[in-house]
């Protein structure tokens, strides 16, 4: 789902890095090489979703050894109880091979995998669309400043 957000927003981000000066663009390149790089948001994020999914399903086994005496979840669709369709059997079919017939491990980070990307396209293009806004406004009021 975030991936698919982020299409637009990288569209718009495009859009409104064309429109600058070659001067901005400039600008707006090294002052973007010194934030962190995306592919280190990613992992911290992914080290921390997937670190809070494997404690929950500790927990979640935990609690179910002591109440039947045994750990009895073979399949990730067996936590996932609210299942994704597209109402494409090509996908649907997919989607269950790949996620929910996996082992709840596997499962999880999967998701934890799918949510950090699509996390990090958004975010770094929302840091990217607020930059080039801060520098549109800068440049306007110093624009006024000398004429």
């Amino acid at each position: 789902m975030l991936t698919l957000l982020s299409a637009p927003l990288w569209a718009y981000r495009h859009v409104i890095y064309r429109q600058l000066t070659p001067r901005a663009r400039t600008i707006v390149d090294n002052v973007s090489r010194h934030h962190e790089k995306s592919y280190r948001f990613a992992l911290r994020v992914f080290g921390l979703v997937a670190g809070a999914l494997c404690l929950i399903l500790a927990l979640i086994s935990i609690i179910q050894y002591s109440k039947f005496g045994e750990i009895g979840v073979d399949k990730f669709r067996e936590i996932a109880k609210p299942q994704l369709y597209s109402g494409s059997r090509f996908i649907d079919s997919n989607l269950k091979i790949f996620l929910y017939d996996q082992h709840p491990i596997f499962g999880l980070i999967l998701v934890a995998l799918l949510f950090s990307v699509g996390l990090t396209l958004v975010l770094s293009a929302l840091r990217d669309i607020s930059l080039i806004g801060r520098l549109n406004r800068r440049l306007s009021r110093l624009k006024t400043m000398t004429s």
